[in-house]
């Protein structure tokens, strides 16, 4: 359910943080399969900062025409506990892929919509992983790692 799933990436920098979201990533996922399978695509233009400067320079840094989207794939998931796991896999982003992995939890809805489940995660990222070096801009520096949290909205079958 894309329109209500969304993905927030924040950076930190000596001058105040950097906030990024974007809603409509779209994939599956299938964390019962034998073998777990998932893939999560986003187009860099769906994501959007405080201001228009930020944005631009987001879609020069990310190499948005080149590159369009941000593409995750799910190679092994494992259950932590009571609707928790830990996944790992690849994201594809500037044409770069970088192995990652994070912990997550689903959770099922009981009340409308029912049917539904919630995958909710965040993870840490090191942008000189996909050949970015940190912007720096005047007196603004940024941190290289960012931090990137999913909220996933899924319907049975996706």
């Amino acid at each position: 359910m894309p329109e209500r799933s969304s993905v927030a990436v924040e950076a930190r920098s000596n001058v105040h943080p950097i906030r990024l979201r974007a809603v409509g990533p779209e994939g599956h996922l299938d964390l019962a399969a034998a073998v777990p399978t998932g893939r999560l695509s986003l187009r860099v233009e769906r994501l959007r900062g405080a201001n228009a400067l930020e944005d631009a320079e987001l879609r020069r840094l990310a190499d948005a025409r080149t590159h369009p989207l941000i593409e995750g794939r799910l190679t092994a998931a494992s259950p932590t506990g009571e609707g928790a796991y830990r996944l790992a896999g690849e994201v594809t982003f500037r044409g770069v892929t970088a192995a990652v992995s994070g912990d997550v939890t689903l959770e099922t809805l009981e009340a409308p919509p029912a049917g539904e489940a919630v995958l909710r995660g965040a993870a840490d990222f090191d942008i000189r992983d996909f050949g970015l070096e940190p912007p720096r801009v005047l007196l603004l520096r940024v941190d290289p790692v960012v931090t990137v949290a999913i909220e996933l909205h899924l319907a049975q079958g996706t």
